[in-house]
């Protein structure tokens, strides 16, 4: 009974720590995707102060950068936010699965282009 009852405290632990959102940013891109000859923006938001200088744009599939770009607008921050940063990307005309990378941030959904 002692071990079972250990069992259950250990297995609690662990998934109470494996559940837990620790992401501090976040890069929002339209779920939808884009098509070629939209204005492409995404949106990072960080509850800490970052500052970013350029931002890169990812083919899925490859891995392989397909463009960096160093043209980001800070914005005005919203709460819970400090950081807030406009991502335009409408350079990119080629279609594809593309993430979009900010510093150690990646977007988490893939984006149809």
């Amino acid at each position: 009974m002692k071990k079972a009852f250990i069992s259950l405290i250990i297995c609690t632990l662990i998934c109470i720590t494996s559940c837990r959102n620790n992401t501090n940013a976040w890069i929002r891109i339209n779920q939808l995707g884009y098509r070629i000859n939209d204005i492409k923006v995404a949106v990072f938001i960080s509850k800490k102060n970052l500052t970013l200088q350029s931002f890169k744009v990812i083919e899925v599939n490859s891995g392989e950068v397909v463009m960096t770009f160093k043209n980001v607008v800070k914005t005005e921050s919203l709460e819970p936010f400090i950081s807030c940063y406009r991502l335009p990307f409408s350079d990119l005309k080629k279609s594809g699965v593309y993430r979009i990378v900010a510093g150690n941030i990646i977007s988490n959904d893939d984006s149809n282009f």
